[in-house]
């Protein structure tokens, strides 16, 4: 609802502004001129009756100005509802129960189903630690990623320097070597990610049977690394032949397979012996890194992680829960505080208007007078200037004074009652205290009780 509330400030009217507004001295000659009033006038008219229509309007407006502060007090006080308040606040428990219900309600069905996700994940993780003869948790880096990226860069350096060796039997130069060098290091290093990720890990196996495959599995691995990089050698070496006998490239990888059947340790030269030593260095440590990425059982870290994962999110689930029920409990704590603030506010600003109401049937009255003096000033000041002009006797009326008779009144309101009601309003509200104290116990309460509700259910499921 608007504020009708209106600064009752009634300053005294200024009669020469007044005088000027209306062209008073001039209308007082022009209308001596013409003699008028008549001498026989007996009614106020004309300039005389402008001024008693603009004073009259300025009292009417005085009054409404003064009606509109005590209407406001009216509109004010059906802001301050205690007993409404009241009924809100002790509802608020109740509402924020019915709220964390449905909240429940809601992710129940998410949470059963993670939780039962966790149950099956949590069986299969106990029964393959039995199984297994495990007593310890699955060892394994924060991040894979971060592991497999360093052979990603060992893959691309590796890639960089062997183009050196393979550039000058290639008819692109560099690029050419890059491309070879490329296959060679993804071939290197995959076969060491496959064994150090998987094959190897059988070492570590309860069962005899595993452990001898992964033996059997990394020394063929070994022999496989030496030889294939020891190929690449003869390879490096039949390339710089092909260029000083100035024949096809091509045929270097006929001559590097001869070569290489016939002798395999007889490397030609020595970038050729630097290229196979750096080869089984980075198939080495690409073995190793691939080794440690993981949990050194086989499957273990596999399986450690799927129920970690799962639990994680069934956690996660639980704190979102809970963190709904706490914005739902901070939510009604808000309210409790606003409510009586609000309310407490409104009262205030009842009060306010009620002294300021004190003080409007006085200041009224007085600002009244005022305008009836101004308005004599006015009608004086005119008689007086036409009467200096004016040839023939003024009317009789214009040695009298003007009155006004109209009723303004400013309606039944009391000050009095409306001060008494204030002040029991204002009662009311300082009982509402030990009521909110008394609600914020119980939404702390229930907040507990919410949070651990959550928490068991997760339990029990």
């Amino acid at each position: 609802m608007e504020d009708r509330r209106t600064p009752a400030v009634f300053s005294r009217p200024n009669s020469q502004h007044l005088a000027d507004q209306l062209d008073l001295v001039e209308n007082a000659h022009s209308d001596a001129v013409n003699e008028t009033p008549p001498s026989s006038q007996e009614s106020i008219q004309g300039t005389e009756g402008a001024v008693i229509g603009l004073i009259r309007r300025m009292r009417r407006e005085a009054v409404d100005q003064a009606r509109g502060l005590l209407l406001s007090l009216s509109d004010q006080r059906q802001k301050i509802d205690p007993t409404t308040v009241k009924r809100q606040l002790q509802s608020t428990p109740g509402d924020c129960e019915i709220e964390i219900d449905r909240l429940n309600a809601k992710h129940s069905a998410t949470l059963a189903s993670l939780t039962g996700m966790v149950n099956s994940q949590k069986k299969d993780y106990d029964l393959f630690r039995s199984k297994n003869g495990l007593h310890r948790i699955a060892r394994y880096p924060d991040s894979q990623i971060l592991h497999y990226s360093i052979i990603a860069v060992i893959v691309i350096l590796e890639t960089l320097a062997n183009a050196y060796f393979f550039q000058r039997g290639s008819e692109l130069g560099y690029l050419g070597g890059i491309q070879q060098a490329f296959i060679f290091s993804i071939i290197n290093v995959l076969f060491a990610i496959l064994v150090g990720d998987n094959v190897f890990r059988l070492t570590n196996h309860k069962e005899f049977s595993q452990r001898v495959i992964g033996w059997t599995t990394f020394c063929a691995y070994l022999l496989f690394l030496v030889l294939f990089n020891l190929l690449i050698g003869h390879f490096r070496a039949a390339i710089q032949q092909t260029v000083i006998q100035e024949i096809d490239p091509i045929q270097a990888v006929f001559m590097a397979y001869q070569t290489f059947v016939e002798n395999p340790l007889a490397v030609a030269d020595v970038e050729a012996w630097v290229l196979v030593i750096m080869g089984i260095m980075i198939g080495l440590f690409a073995f190793v890194k691939a080794y440690k990425a993981d949990d050194p059982y086989p499957r273990y870290g596999d399986v450690q992680r799927d129920y970690f994962e799962r639990r994680k999110k069934l956690e996660s689930t639980v704190a979102k829960m809970q963190k709904s029920v706490t914005k739902t409990i901070d939510i009604a704590m808000a309210r409790v505080r606003t409510l009586p603030n609000d309310l407490k506010s409104e009262h205030r600003k009842l009060m306010g208007l009620l002294r300021d109401a004190a003080s409007v049937p006085g200041r009224l009255t007085s600002h009244l007078d005022d305008l009836q003096d101004v308005c004599n000033q006015l009608l004086r000041q005119y008689r007086a200037e036409n009467q200096k002009i004016r040839q023939t006797k003024a009317p009789d009326y214009f040695s009298n004074s003007y009155a006004f008779e109209d009723n303004l009144d400013l309606g039944n309101i009391s000050i009095e009652s409306e001060e008494k009601y204030a002040e029991k309003l204002g009662k009311e509200i300082d009982e509402l205290d030990p009521d909110i104290d008394s609600i914020k116990q119980k939404l702390k309460e229930l907040n507990r009780t919410a949070l651990e509700k959550v928490a068991l259910y997760a339990t029990e499921l």
